[in-house]
């Protein structure tokens, strides 16, 4: 792919159209049609928080960054077949979610077939789950004590209520549609929240009981 356009006018005196101007779905409709740089300024929008949710869901970054890559394939893949009236944030993860469902099965069904092996080294446990650029309320981004200890705390989070906690607060989507990302009923969703909050804000307390002067 090509570099972004410039600022420059275009040949036809037209301005060329910055790509941080336009919408989400704007950049995949225009790729679809084959503009270039408008794939590749949807991934430098979301390549992130979809790796956020891909983590979460499968506990390992390594192998989440594989999973992204599919993402990546498949969204670029079916840019032609996107509904323009639908919200393109919601359709990216849903296939993040989906393809992190798939990963899931796969390596549940081998471990099926294969009982006697040995389980990787290091495998299974929960990573850095907040990563970069952590989007959250302007106060605890100035407090790098309650980052440190969020970051922790969600560390020990069940994976769906992590992946519940990642679209709703991170990514502030409405519980309906992380209802329809996740394939889980409304109630569930809300009981996840509710669940993830309670211990998050119980281990919130605790870090700052142990981190006061006495």
């Amino acid at each position: 792919m090509t570099a972004e356009p410039s600022n420059d006018p275009q040949p036809t005196g037209q301005p060329v159209t910055l790509l941080s101007t336009l919408s989400d779905e704007s950049l995949i409709e225009g790729h679809a049609i084959g503009t270039d740089g408008y794939f590749l300024e949807l991934v430098r929008r979301y390549q992130d928080s979809l790796l956020r949710l891909i983590v979460r869901m499968v506990g390992d970054q390594s192998e989440a960054q594989d999973v992204l890559q599919e993402v990546l394939l498949q969204a670029h893949l079916a840019a032609k077949q996107f509904d323009p009236t639908r919200r393109a944030k919601p359709w990216l993860f849903t296939i993040a979610a989906n393809r992190a469902r798939d990963f899931l099965r796969k390596r549940k069904r081998i471990a099926a077939e294969s009982i006697d092996a040995e389980a990787p080294s290091g495998r299974g446990t929960m990573v850095d789950l907040l990563a970069t650029r952590l989007p959250g309320p302007a106060d605890l981004a100035e407090r790098a004590d309650t980052i440190k200890a969020l970051k922790k705390a969600i560390k020990h989070l069940p994976a769906g209520q992590a992946a519940v906690i990642e679209l709703a607060f991170f990514q502030q989507m409405p519980y309906q549609e992380i209802s329809e990302i996740l394939t889980i009923p409304l109630g569930t969703v809300k009981s996840r929240v509710h669940a993830a909050v309670a211990f998050l804000a119980n281990e919130l307390k605790s870090s700052n009981r142990t981190t006061k002067p006495s």
